[in-house]
């Protein structure tokens, strides 16, 4: 699994948010895939931005970037380098958070 972050100007953010939500239940569906969309402020970037962190397989990619154009576009790498730290990081530490308090 690859993990990538795109881009979206916000004046397209409602555009972005009606592909991502669409037809959740659906087999190659944003929503089972799973995604995060987050705010430029809450990752220390561009605050008139969002950026979608999507974590999948090759093949999602391909149909995911058709349905996603002209709506956003890849972060430059360095950036995405830092979002998917800073994602997974989050995403670890509330796993382990969680597991704590099963422990």
């Amino acid at each position: 699994m690859e993990a990538r972050v795109y881009v979206c100007d916000s004046a397209k953010i409602q555009d972005l948010k009606k592909i991502v939500e669409a037809d959740p239940y659906q087999k190659d569906s944003f929503a089972t895939q799973g995604y995060i969309l987050k705010g430029g402020d809450a990752l220390g970037m561009d605050t008139k931005k969002m950026y979608l962190y999507i974590k999948a397989e090759m093949d999602f990619f391909k149909m995911a970037e058709e349905k996603l154009k002209g709506i956003v576009e890849r972060a430059k790498k360095e950036d995405e380098e830092k979002i998917v730290k800073s994602i997974e990081d989050e995403q670890n530490s509330a796993a382990s958070g969680f597991g704590s308090m099963f422990g």
